[in-house]
């Protein structure tokens, strides 16, 4: 058998010539082919040997049919010669004719064959005998003898004749010998034929798919297997199936390397760590991703367990479940954490598959995972973001209503109560406003940090926003605990806060509400400290408040009194009352402030200090304020044709009117239009917190209201965080001193000190000033004493009807006293 099949010089032609002789070269290199095809000899001698011992096995059955046929001829003239000399030779035995019966036996010996007669007489004596036994191979018969007739076939005798065999073999060996040459000669003839018949039609084919089968291994992008066969059955045989089985083969094994290269790739190029691992869980493999994400590189991860990257965070029985879930099912997946070359933790995704061998044993682990660190990060951030405030890193409003409902469900299962507590921090927005918002945020998160200390670690403190928290104090014992965690509270809120460089201080309102005396859900719970809170709020802050029923009963007032004021303005429940402002100077009214009163039908007079806020919160501000623009200027145009044209009529305007939904540039200075009537006829009225709104618009109103010749003024001066540097910066005509300060006047006091502070200082920025609140005419000698302009009050006149003021102003000239 060659060494390499494919070493083959060449290809034999696909059928044997016919009518073109093959050239010698051509022969020559099909003789050195089929010297080199084992297979053709192989199978050449094999049909030789067959055919040989076919035919020598048909020669010999052949033979021994002739020699069968011989012997049989040898017998039936044996037997002839019995019957056609019996009767003679028997008469010559009766007679005793010795003559007669040689002459007979002669005549016998003539015969083929024949090679001795032998005449025995009854007694089986020779009686006469004739020729010589020569042969080695012979036959004989013996044949009965019978006297004539009239001897009543008297037994007289018998002849024995001997055939020879030896012709017989001789020509049966001749006939042999022929037989064997001839068919020798045709078996080497059919065995040549053969062999270059098979070597035309199958050999040198198989030649050429062995040597397309070593290039396919040495050469993967090998052209398909081509035969070259000339001539080709009808319908295809076995060679053009081998021949598409293999390119079939060729294609999937291009495929299949396709695959194990884009596998190969993928393993490489994935951004997934992979690691492979003997069914021993010994590292085989690993991917740059894996050294990436772990800082191992291959050689050090190679022959190591999964173990190397154990960060110890994990009980041993997370490892225990994993690899009985692996064993149990071939796969595992979930988050797992690890640490990496430098000692690092990180947590991955982890999806391990097991590869099972054709005996369904373990083959291989792999192990896929990706680095989630980031992502879980990002989760924990965003769920942080989600449920926790970020300035201060409390829960917020989301986190503490999901801790409300279990404190709810769990004091309902343990029928224990539980406290809630509603705080806002009094003026914060003044701090946020004249500070800036990072002061606040500072403040904020200091304010945090002591309701925190104030309150236990099984109790919850959240931001509700803005300057608004709550507290959950859990498992309550007496009600006085509620009380001294409140008051320690207030007493820590009280304290300075150092800000900015700057001590500010604050108080807070607390409204209170237990569970389950107060209410068995979260959303009355959360109402109920609302409202004890705005009740802590009205009577003067800095304090806490229990929720009582009496303030349910005030908030369904409240609720039903904004129900009412949205039908008062079309139903014209709305009046202006005006009040003078009176000249310190001279007692002369210069100025009448214009104030919206409700009559209720049934409530009778309800208080501007209930409804205002109401109007405020609902929106209707901007409406009601556009109607008391409208009636107050009116009533001016009407004083002017009247004859006090001097006379100016101050409005009050609300923040929310310059925040949006109003008609302050458009209606109002259309409105001046349409009567004819001045800017200098009309002052508005905003308070301090106006011009701390960091609204880019406020600034802008002020001016328009300037250029329209409309003066403005500050109401309530003194009660809020004052700031020279807003009086500077916006274009103020008058201050109005609230009469907080003015109420308590007298000399040597400490409210003369600021007023006359507040006057000297307004006089030095040019503004006017307007005392509010004078009841006494001892409070007008000393404001008047001190330089302030005008004054207003109940010592000049209440607020009346406009009928009334008109009135008012035709009669004498001297102030009014109050009674």
């Amino acid at each position: 058998m060659p060494a390499d099949p494919c070493a083959l010089p060449g290809r034999l032609p696909s059928s044997l010539p016919t009518v073109k002789p093959a050239s010698p070269r051509r022969f020559d290199a099909t003789l050195q082919q089929l010297g080199r095809s084992s297979l053709a000899w192989r199978f050449a001698g094999s049909v030789l040997a067959f055919s040989l011992l076919i035919t020598l096995l048909a020669t010999g059955l052949n033979l021994a049919l002739d020699y069968r046929r011989e012997v049989r001829a040898v017998e039936t003239r044996l037997h002839w010669v019995g019957q056609a000399f019996g009767h003679s030779l028997g008469l010559s035995l009766w007679n005793l004719d010795q003559r007669d019966a040689r002459l007979q036996l002669q005549g016998i010996l003539r015969l083929p064959d024949i090679e001795s007669v032998q005449l025995l007489d009854e007694a089986g004596q020779a009686f006469l005998e004739d020729g010589h036994p020569q042969a080695r191979q012979r036959l004989s018969q013996r044949f009965e003898l019978y006297g004539p007739a009239e001897s009543r076939g008297q037994h007289v005798g018998s002849v024995l004749i001997a055939g020879s065999l030896d012709e017989a073999l001789q020509r049966v060996a001749e006939r042999s010998f022929t037989t064997l040459l001839s068919q020798g000669v045709q078996i080497f003839a059919l065995s040549a034929f053969i062999l270059l018949l098979f070597h035309g039609l199958i050999g040198r084919h198989l030649a050429n798919v062995a040597s397309h089968l070593h290039q396919l291994r040495a050469e993967r992008s090998a052209a398909p297997l081509r035969l070259g066969r000339r001539w080709r059955a009808r319908r295809h045989d076995e060679l053009d199936l081998l021949e598409q089985t293999i390119n079939e083969m060729q294609q999937r094994l291009r495929d299949s390397h396709a695959r194990v290269e884009l596998a190969a790739q993928v393993f490489e190029q994935a951004g997934e760590g992979l690691v492979v691992t003997d069914a021993g869980h010994r590292i085989v493999a690993v991917n740059p991703a894996f050294t990436q994400v772990t800082g191992y590189s291959e050689a050090e991860a190679l022959g190591h367990t999964p173990a190397l990257l154990r960060s110890g965070q994990h009980e041993p029985g997370f490892y225990a479940d994993m690899a009985r879930q692996i064993s149990q099912t071939g796969r595992w997946e979930g988050e797992i954490c690890n640490r990496r070359k430098t000692g690092e933790l990180y947590v991955e995704w982890l999806t391990v598959s097991t590869i099972y061998a054709a005996d369904g044993s373990v083959h291989r682990h792999i192990g896929l995972f990706v680095d989630i660190t980031r992502r879980k990060q990002d989760e924990q951030l965003i769920w942080r973001q989600a449920n926790f405030d970020v300035v201060t890193g409390l829960p917020n409003r989301s986190m503490f209503a999901e801790r409300l409902r279990l404190e709810l469900a769990k004091s309902q299962r343990s029928n224990q109560p539980f406290a809630l507590l509603f705080i806002d921090l009094d003026h914060f927005k003044e701090v946020n406003d004249t500070l800036g918002h990072s002061a606040g945020d500072a403040l904020l998160h200091e304010a945090a940090a002591r309701l925190q200390h104030c309150v236990r670690e099984t109790d919850i403190v959240a931001r509700l926003g803005g300057d608004e928290f709550t507290v959950i104090l859990a498992e309550l014992g007496e009600p006085v605990q509620i009380e001294r965690i409140a008051t320690d509270i207030l007493q820590q809120l009280a304290r300075p806060f150092a800000i900015a460089g700057t001590e500010v201080y604050l108080s807070a309102s607390i409204g209170i509400t237990v569970f389950p005396l107060d209410g068995a859900d979260a959303e009355l719970l959360m109402k109920n400290a609302d409202q004890a809170m705005y009740a802590a709020k009205a009577e003067g802050r800095n304090r806490c408040q229990f929720y009582t029923p009496a303030m349910q009963e005030s908030a369904q007032r409240r609720m039903a009194l904004a129900s009412d004021l949205r039908a008062a303005l079309p139903l014209r429940q709305f009046a202006l009352h005006y009040q003078p402002v009176v000249s310190l100077l001279d007692g002369r009214a210069h100025k009448a402030e214009a104030l919206l009163r409700w009559q209720h039908p049934e409530r009778g007079a309800v208080s501007p200090a209930l409804f205002i806020p109401l109007a405020e919160e609902s929106g209707l501000i901007h409406e009601l304020g556009d109607w008391v623009f409208r009636e107050a200027t009116a009533f001016a145009a009407h004083l002017r044709a009247a004859g006090h044209a001097q006379l100016q009529i101050a409005i009050n305007t609300s923040p929310q009117q310059y925040r949006g939904g109003g008609t302050l540039f458009q209606d109002w200075l259309a409105q001046l239009k349409q009567l004819g009537l001045p800017g200098e006829a009309i002052v508005i009225e905003i308070t301090e917190g106006l011009l701390m709104d960091d609204q880019a618009g406020t600034n802008e109103h002020l001016l328009r209201f300037r250029d329209a010749g409309i003066q403005v003024a500050i109401d309530d001066f003194g009660t809020g965080y004052s700031s020279l540097s807003y009086l500077k910066k916006f274009d103020i005509d008058l201050l109005k001193i609230d009469q907080s300060f003015v109420r308590h006047l007298q000399p040597g006091s400490d409210d003369l000190v600021l007023c006359e502070a507040m006057i000297a200082m307004a006089h030095q920025l040019g503004l006017k000033v307007v005392a509010e609140g004078i009841e006494t005419e001892q409070q007008r000698a000393l404001l008047a004493a001190a330089g302030c302009d005008y004054g207003q009050g109940y010592l000049f006149a209440r607020p009346m009807p406009a009928p009334d003021f008109e009135r008012w102003l035709a009669g004498p000239a001297a102030p009014t006293r109050r009674g």
